[in-house]
């Protein structure tokens, strides 16, 4: 289409994604890592104005989100019976778009959004009902989930979402170990959360009892080998 493309990302997020987004030709500019967001809407704000650019948000648009409930859709048609899937849970526009278009055709299947424990303002927000961001910058493995829900994807999950599990760390390693030696798949903390909820035998017993064909979303395999080593050690 002949358009330039410019992302916006925290300074600390993994470099692995930041070299694969100039990769496919994208101009990376970095920004102070705040939960807030004022850090990258000052920066974005700049760079509208300079560039003339329009911005798409990467979870609260809701072309983002029906784009992202064909993930959904895909599940559907290679598993029509599907009891339960898995989502990872950031900002929260993948698992809006996924649980929009399966309950819509599916209704009786299970939609969990999954959250790590050390960024759990989806889950405090999804309890109480009212948008409740962090407090500080999340401290998770879980590079790609520490950003926050926003109102739009909150009334999407408070629609279409059956619950959110919150994960541990700890898990997470567990099961990134687990998919990189005996499934021979190299996924990202993030991606690796679905995986890591069914390891918790508790989690299993408590949210998908009866469930017998569950789909864990396995979404992203950035993982930064020089950072995150220490996570297959």
């Amino acid at each position: 289409m002949g358009l330039g493309c410019y992302v916006v990302c925290p300074a600390n997020s993994s470099q692995t994604k930041k070299e694969a987004a100039i990769g496919y030709g994208a101009h990376v500019t970095e920004c102070e890592p705040t939960d807030d967001f004022n850090a990258r809407q000052m920066v974005v704000h700049k760079m509208k104005k300079d560039l003339g650019a329009v911005f798409v948000h990467s979870c609260a648009n809701a072309d983002v989100i029906c784009g992202q409930g064909s993930a959904g859709l895909e599940i559907l048609d290679q598993v029509p019976d599907v009891d339960a899937i898995l989502v990872p849970v950031g900002g929260g526009g993948l698992i809006s778009g996924i649980s929009t278009a399966v309950k819509r055709k599916h209704s009786k299947c299970k939609v969990f959004a999954l959250e790590p424990e050390g960024a759990d303002d989806a889950k405090r927000s999804f309890d109480s009902r009212i948008l409740t961001l962090n407090e500080s910058y999340p401290t998770t493995i879980c590079d790609g989930l520490r950003t926050s829900i926003s109102e739009i994807t909150l009334e999407h999950m408070l629609e279409y979402v059956d619950d959110v599990i919150l994960v541990s760390d700890a898990e997470v390693k567990t099961a990134i170990k687990f998919l990189l030696s005996r499934m021979k798949i190299c996924v990202e903390p993030s991606g690796a959360i679905g995986v890591a909820a069914l390891m918790n035998q508790d989690i299993v017993s408590n949210y998908l009892h009866g469930c017998e064909k569950i789909v864990a979303v396995l979404s992203g395999g950035n993982f930064d080998f020089i950072s995150q080593s220490h996570l297959i050690g």
